[in-house]
């Protein structure tokens, strides 16, 4: 008999950190869940680690990615989409910790209406002592996601990270895109929800999802300029300007504005030069936004300046 939720989980070189998430997954009030650890290649003591709880409890599978998948969080997740049995799907990170209700929760909450996906809510920590234990005894919903919300969700006006959200099975039916390194989540779901276009989402106001700060997750990576990291933050903007083009029939300025700004703000010349050309017809249009490639940065550290001599000006005046 197949499980409710399946919860993947992908893991690379986080022995030290990987049995603070699986205890919390093994302290789940809901139980009808199978939990499928991708391990992405590590060298280091996971196996070691994770043995502990195969031996502990036959929910957990344990699995290496496979040369079919391309190495990285998008291939292992497209791996453990492609094994998943459960009629839900959850991620969840190797490095964090997550509620013992939540699983209760979101199952509960997805099912009092025809929803597509529920969005819970995430808390930063790093010292897991900080965290609540206790069980939650309601949801409360907060609102809901449709395609009107897809300016919101692309321009991260309304962000919904990969391990926030319960999923039904059958609505994934796209796959992450194993080139990019970072914003593939993003990429994802957005691509998703252009192409479906008909979906609904709950949004409920519990914390269920807890986050872990440290220097070596990609995110910390990305703001400290790391270019494997801005490179893949470029593509995948490229991607969805791409299918925004291809999928949407009524498109919104300010969202192919949003996706060449960050073209313009990562320095990827060749994917922006390379996104006018596909998308935009007529040699006038093509130059200014080229010419807007160059203009753009110097006038926003123009403004940048300004405003930090506004501001000590402010300072001196008291």
């Amino acid at each position: 008999m197949n499980p409710t939720v399946s919860i993947i989980v992908v893991t690379y070189n986080r022995a030290s950190l990987i049995s603070d998430l699986l205890d919390s997954i093994l302290n789940q009030v809901f139980i009808d869940w199978e939990c499928i650890i991708i391990n992405d290649g590590g060298n280091d003591e996971t196996d070691r680690v994770v043995g502990k709880y195969l031996r502990k409890d036959k929910r957990f599978t344990y699995i290496y990615r496979p040369a079919k998948y391309k190495k990285g969080l998008p291939g292992c997740r497209n791996y453990g989409l492609d094994l998943a049995k459960g009629t839900y799907i959850v991620f969840f990170d190797d490095d964090d910790i997550v509620h013992p209700d939540i699983l209760r929760i979101t199952t509960t909450a997805i099912t009092t209406g025809t929803y597509d996906f529920c969005h819970y809510q995430k808390q930063s920590f790093i010292e897991s002592k900080e965290l609540p234990k206790h069980i939650m005894e309601n949801m409360v919903i907060q609102g809901y996601i449709d395609f009107n919300w897809l300016y919101r969700l692309i321009t991260y006006d309304y962000a919904i990270a990969s391990c926030t959200v319960l999923w039904k099975k059958d609505f994934l039916n796209e796959r992450f895109n194993e080139a990019l390194q970072y914003a593939e989540e993003w990429e994802f779901y957005n691509r998703l929800f252009m192409k479906q276009q008909e979906f609904k989402g709950l949004i409920i106001e519990n914390v269920l999802y807890f986050n872990r700060k440290h220097p070596e997750s990609n995110t910390h990576e990305f703001y400290n300029g790391n270019r494997i990291r801005v490179l893949s933050h470029s593509r995948a903007a490229a991607n969805l300007l791409s299918n925004y083009f291809k999928y949407i029939a009524k498109k919104e300025t300010p969202v192919i504005q949003y996706l060449l700004t960050i073209l313009i703000r990562n320095r990827s010349l060749s994917l922006y030069n390379h996104s006018v050309s596909l998308l935009f017809k007529g040699t006038l249009k093509r130059f200014i936004l080229l010419l807007l490639y160059f203009i753009l940065p110097i006038y926003l550290n123009i403004i940048n300046k300004y405003k930090k001599w506004q501001s000590k000006s402010i300072l001196n005046y008291f």
